[in-house]
């Protein structure tokens, strides 16, 4: 009898356990959100019949059998004791940049032989390990964004293919009592355009074949205040290796590096300045293809089939922005801000080595609510006109007197590479003959009909097929997104002509080698070069606008802060107010003075 009872209590004690928590299985490839991926026992967790995105108390999540699953709806998160595992070959594909992040001390995130990637082309998808437990083993981790273990985190890699596509930060992994261990890890961090890799705060780790490769062209690997014991087979960092109190005395067989802070005394072993070794490094135990030898793998390449192409970067991210322009500078104008306006975006396009292959810009006239005859063009600030090898044919512009081209297509007598857009914006988006201007009145007397934007395409060809021009490569780094100088060319009034000489700007943004300086400080304008200060007013206004989407512009004669309430005070604060006045926020706009079309 009494064996019995005990059968009887353990078998309680089983189903108890076995309904005190909520587990969802993968049965088939398929979306996170979709019933038809899951089968659910259990109801500790609750009873939906997918798994939430937000993972608490009492809820499993398996990702098992070679089953594919896709989240692109949400971040994912672990609260509680909420456990993700991905195994037995089973893959988690995080899209649109959604990431993955443990909250609590009870959580685990677990790999054994499966995947998890987000090869989305964008910066995010962070995965940030603030608390708990990890335990990847077999696996292949790829992380468009960045990877973050914090103090209270701790568990294990075995055999893993971890790449980073940003930055890699261990700060107070694991500890004195319980060190992390890294065993056969390639750990590649910094594959876009930025991007380094650190220990720090007290992180404790036992390491064993531990190769590390920082492959951004300005990026750091920095070891600061932990203690590694084992062994780190190989080091590179393009730009530096910085070593601040560092104990545990481990080996390090090979290193590469333009620098090294802090000395090699904290490594013990051979420390042989090995590049060719240490750069080679590669995936332990799996496989990492790189189909066009241009020492990105496949799955980091944007371009895994063209030697001369790696990444993308788009400028904005998503969509368009916006260029809107007042013509009458040095004075002020009727401020509407629509005598030109201009839609842009642009890919910067680089190569295994982080050098600006090309750059290929997409510009969409929309709108001209000015009578005289402007042009538009952008100067590329800090870049040599022999630094770029061709720019593709313009068609928008029609053999005018002031505009001569270098050879490569760049406006000649310059210090820096410019490249003419429009010399007479009315060529490109026509007036059709009623009415006054184009796209800026919705109705009255002066309303013609709408004229379908003007799209133009151009490529700026930096290196042809891996050869650089006479001015040598550009990097990355030597072409941000600040580089990017656009202006108006202000057309000459009484006539159909324009003066090249006077330009304007975003504010504080240069002129060009060509711009009659003697204007600043005129009328309006309270430029002075000497502090930085470039087409604004006194009381900091400008006379062009960039915005970082594609917004509505203003109606003809309606002064922009009659449809924008809160641009002058953003502008007079030097931008440090009212940030987002250009959004759908509540209170920021008038749309009865926009040009919005029903």
């Amino acid at each position: 009898m009494k064996k019995i009872l005990n059968t009887f209590v353990i078998l309680t004690l089983v189903s108890f356990l076995s309904q005190a928590q909520t587990v969802w299985t993968s049965t088939t490839s398929g979306a996170w959100s979709s019933a038809s991926t899951w089968t659910r026992t259990g109801s500790g967790g609750g009873t939906s019949a997918t798994p939430p995105a937000s993972l608490g108390n009492n809820q499993r999540v398996v990702i098992t059998s070679g089953h594919t699953v896709t989240q692109s709806s949400s971040d994912l998160e672990l609260n509680g004791s909420a456990r993700l595992t991905i195994e037995n070959g089973g893959k988690l594909n995080m899209g649109n940049n959604r990431g993955i992040t443990t909250k609590h001390n009870n959580c685990q995130f677990n790999i054994n032989n499966g995947t998890y990637e987000n090869t989305t082309a964008g910066s995010g998808g962070n995965v940030l390990l603030e608390k708990g437990t990890f335990n990847w083993k077999d696996a292949s981790v790829f992380i468009s964004g960045n990877l973050d273990f914090k103090t209270d985190v701790n568990g294990s890699m075995d055999n893993i293919c971890l790449r980073v596509k940003q930055n890699s930060k261990l700060e107070g992994l694991g500890s004195s009592s319980n060190y992390t261990t890294i065993k056969d890890v390639y750990w590649l961090t910094g594959v876009s355009n930025t991007g380094n890799f650190t220990v720090k705060s007290s992180s404790y780790i036992n390491a064993t074949n531990w190769r590390i490769v920082v492959g951004s062209n300005s990026g750091y690997a920095e070891f600061e205040n932990s203690t590694i014991t084992g062994s780190i087979f190989s080091i590179y960092a393009n730009d530096e290796l910085i070593t601040t109190s560092l104990s545990g005395n481990p080996s390090l067989a090979n290193y590469c590096t333009d620098k090294i802070t802090g000395g090699l005394g904290a490594y013990s072993g051979t420390k042989t300045n090995s590049c060719a070794i240490a750069q080679a490094q590669s995936c332990v135990g799996i496989p990492s293809a790189d189909a066009d030898g241009d020492g990105i793998i496949d799955d980091l390449d944007d371009y895994p089939n063209d030697v001369n192409r790696a990444f993308n970067s788009p400028y904005p991210s998503t969509g368009y922005a916006t260029l809107m322009f007042e013509d009458l500078w040095p004075f002020k104008g009727d401020y509407d801000f629509n005598d030109l306006v201009i839609d842009y975006k642009y890919n910067t396009i680089t190569n295994g080595l982080n050098q600006v292959v090309e750059v290929k810009y997409t510009f969409v006239l929309k709108a001209i609510g000015a009578g005289l005859r402007n042009g538009f063009g952008f100067q590329l600030d800090n870049i040599a006109p022999d630094k770029i090898t061709s720019v593709s044919t313009i068609t928008k512009t029609n053999n005018v007197s002031w505009l001569t081209l270098n050879a490569n297509g760049t406006e000649a007598g310059q210090t820096f590479a410019n490249v003419v857009l429009y010399d007479n914006v009315y060529k490109s988006l026509q007036w059709s003959g009623i009415g006054q201007m184009v796209n800026v009145y919705l109705d009255g007397p002066n309303a013609n009909p709408y004229v379908t934007p003007d799209t133009t395409e151009i490529t700026i060809t930096f290196l042809n097929n891996g050869v650089a021009p006479s001015g040598g490569v550009v990097t990355a780094s030597e072409l941000p997104s600040s580089a990017f100088n656009p202006y108006l060319i202000c057309g000459e009034e009484g006539s159909w002509n324009q003066l090249r000489n006077k330009e304007i700007h975003l504010p504080n943004r240069v002129p060009t080698s060509k711009a009659n300086t003697a204007l600043f400080g005129t009328e309006h304008d309270d430029s002075n070069p000497a502090t930085g200060k470039y087409y604004k007013t006194a009381e900091n206004l400008p006379w062009a606008i960039e915005v970082f989407e594609a917004i509505p512009y203003m109606q003809e004669k309606q002064d922009i802060s009659t449809g924008y309430n809160n641009f002058i005070p953003w502008a007079e604060s030097n931008g440090s107010s009212f940030t987002s006045w250009f959004t759908n926020s509540t209170g920021n706009r008038n749309n009865a003075n926009l040009y919005i079309r029903p």
